[in-house]
């Protein structure tokens, strides 16, 4: 699997941005084909406080063609030129390859 990550930077008003990420370009995203699966994650330190970047987007999909393809659809054009307009040069845009474990906490696991 591989997936596009969207790090957006803190802007000015967050409120006015989250209203228009959240009712606008994440529909769009959501169309994506063959996406498999979108995380929308809001960062913060250690201490909790609010994170710059603030707001991380992950998009998996099954393999690079499938990415590449999502890309070039009429769905991945309009997300691309919507994330221009809403962050200009605020996001950055990230391609990785996933390689996971997953790990399932048992009730042994619980009671140490």
């Amino acid at each position: 699997m591989v997936k596009m990550t969207a790090l957006f930077e803190r802007p000015t008003d967050v409120d006015a941005f989250l209203e228009h990420y959240e009712n606008t370009h994440l529909p769009i995203v959501r169309r994506l084909p063959g996406l498999i699966r979108v995380d929308v994650c809001k960062l913060y330190t250690m201490t909790g406080e609010p994170a710059d970047p603030f707001l991380m987007t992950d998009m998996v999909f099954s393999d690079r063609e499938q990415l590449l393809l999502a890309l070039r659809s009429k769905d991945g054009r309009d997300s691309g030129r919507d994330a221009a307009d809403m962050a200009g040069t605020h996001v950055k845009v990230f391609f990785s390859e996933i390689d996971s474990e997953e790990f399932v906490e048992t009730t042994e696991a619980k009671s140490e």
